[in-house]
């Protein structure tokens, strides 16, 4: 019987391991094709920081009681899901990628460190509700945040996913008889200030240019109706940013010839500092009473639907 439960526990140990391998793995090539982006190093440091955790909760499981274990995988389900969150909706640009891949990693997280040990079925309903939980609200702040102070922003958020990791370490470090070795301590800190180093000396300047969408939908109906003048055979278009809207809100084009919109964002412009028309690859966000452009040439006749980027303020693109 010891020699079954003994056996048990090495295959949940190795499978355990093979999913922090595995994290370990998908980060680093992530980070392999993000490795222009700010948030690249923050974001590769602190996965390692969540793995090192991990690890050593994991090599305590069988001193931990059920309720630590409970705890285990809420904690560690729901910070990966909102670190995870913020930081794919921070570079996408798209709340949908947020919420998607933050409740990813927050289940890959937090099932496995609820279900250990002695924590069971409670302790993996733990990470099933953890995980959904913080890839939503990591969505959300990710999308929120990029109209605001990301310099300042992104040393705050590091450090609190820093402590959260610490703080999870001394609760299991409490449960484990109070034994860590010092060589495992060490490794910890160095990761921990590579993640906040990384995360202070970042360029962000440039976020506001982010392209691309996986699951991105155009929705919305038409308010208003402005054709478009032609100016050297560019059609272009002022559109104004405003605080909950887009002026105007349809714009109507002949296909075929390049378009040129020139945005122009209020100084209380909220998630409207961002637009995306999704059918043309193309989202920008511009600075609270600043302006920019984009340029595109629609081929094909149709409508087509432009948002902010989290599809709450809405326009019209009628190609004709």
């Amino acid at each position: 019987m010891d020699e079954e439960k003994g056996v048990s526990l090495s295959l949940k140990k190795s499978t355990a391991t093979i999913i922090l391998g595995a994290v370990v793995a998908v980060s680093a090539i992530i980070s392999i094709i993000y490795m222009k982006s700010p948030f690249t190093a923050p974001f590769l440091f602190s996965m390692v920081l969540l793995c090192w955790a991990a690890y050593y909760t994991l090599s305590k499981k069988t001193d931990l009681s059920e309720m630590c274990c409970m705890m285990s995988g809420m904690v560690f389900g729901i910070t990966a899901g909102f670190f995870v969150g913020t930081l794919a909706a921070l570079v996408t640009a798209d709340f949908l990628v947020g919420i998607v891949i933050g409740t990813a990693a927050g289940l890959v997280f937090g099932i496995p460190m609820g279900r250990m040990g002695r924590g069971s079925a409670l302790g993996r309903m733990e990470g099933v509700m953890a995980g959904p939980m913080g890839g939503m609200m990591g969505g959300m702040l990710g999308i929120m945040i990029r109209f605001y102070n990301v310099e300042l922003f992104m040393p705050f958020f590091i450090f609190i996913i820093i402590l959260t990791v610490w703080e999870m370490v001394y609760v299991i470090y409490q449960h484990a008889n109070r034994n860590i070795s010092k060589n495992l301590i060490g490794l910890g800190i160095l990761i921990s200030i590579a993640a906040l180093a990384t995360s202070v000396f970042a360029d962000y300047s440039n976020i506001g240019t982010a392209s691309g969408s996986l699951f991105a939908q155009p929705s919305g109906e038409p308010t208003g109706n402005t054709i478009v003048p032609t100016n050297n055979g560019i059609q272009e278009v002022n559109l104004k940013m405003g605080a909950i809207a887009y002026e105007p809100s349809t714009i109507t084009v002949n296909k075929g010839s390049p378009v040129k919109i020139n945005l122009q964002a209020a100084k209380d412009a909220g998630c409207t500092r961002s637009i995306v028309f999704p059918d043309f690859n193309i989202r920008k966000t511009v600075n609270p009473g600043s302006t920019d452009t984009v340029q595109f040439t629609p081929e094909k006749a149709g409508t087509y639907q432009f948002r902010c980027s989290m599809n709450m303020a809405r326009g019209t693109l009628v190609v004709i």
